[in-house]
């Protein structure tokens, strides 16, 4: 049997990253390798387990890189993922309520590494489609089958760095709005001076 094991996050897919992630809790020894190797190379637990120690230990040298932090590669602007395109909003001030409010929802339960399918579904919309529920939950399921590691890590960095940003203006401009308010109410009643 010929092993298909990926041998760089632009061959590793989301959904496998996201398991991956998963086993670090994991119990150490060969149940950990064996839901590793399972993975990484999609096969069942029941084919893996009857496969030599050997196969394991060569699968788990070759993929020694998922220990490392991806490279930020530039953003492209489409990206082909289970047969469709999808086109990232770069200019987030073109994102609808419903775009922010699910980005910031993700952003805010602090597990932005095993929902980084979620948080990019947010802001990676098919051509000729507009965001809805139903357009991000398909977009979801696409990014975790067949995106690549590399081009989703690229797309989740820009997206919390711009999304923090925009986050940080925005309650900026709220506090601001808030006060100016405030100090008008004061001022028609009487109370302070200019």
């Amino acid at each position: 049997m010929i092993l298909k094991v990926p041998s760089s996050f632009a061959e590793l897919k989301v959904g496998q990253l996201i398991e991956i992630n998963k086993l670090k809790d994991m119990e150490t020894g060969i149940r950990k390798r064996v839901r590793l190797a399972e993975a990484l190379t999609r096969i069942d637990y029941e084919t893996i387990i009857k496969m030599p120690m050997s196969a394991l230990l060569e699968i788990e040298q070759a993929c020694m890189f998922v220990f490392d932090e991806p490279q930020i590669k530039p953003i492209k602007t489409s990206y082909l993922i289970d047969g469709l395109y999808y086109e990232p909003i770069l200019d987030l001030s073109k994102a609808t309520a419903g775009q922010y409010i699910d980005a910031k929802t993700i952003i805010n339960t602090g597990n932005v590494v095993n929902d980084i399918h979620r948080l990019i579904s947010c802001f990676l919309i098919p051509r000729g489609k507009k965001y809805s529920i139903e357009v991000y939950e398909d977009t979801c399921n696409a990014v975790y089958k067949d995106m690549s590691v590399e081009d989703a890590y690229s797309l989740q960095v820009f997206f919390c760095k711009v999304f923090n940003l925009l986050t940080s203006d925005f309650q900026t401009y709220t506090v601001k709005e808030t006060m100016d308010k405030a100090l008008m109410t004061l001022h028609s009643k009487g109370i302070g001076g200019i």
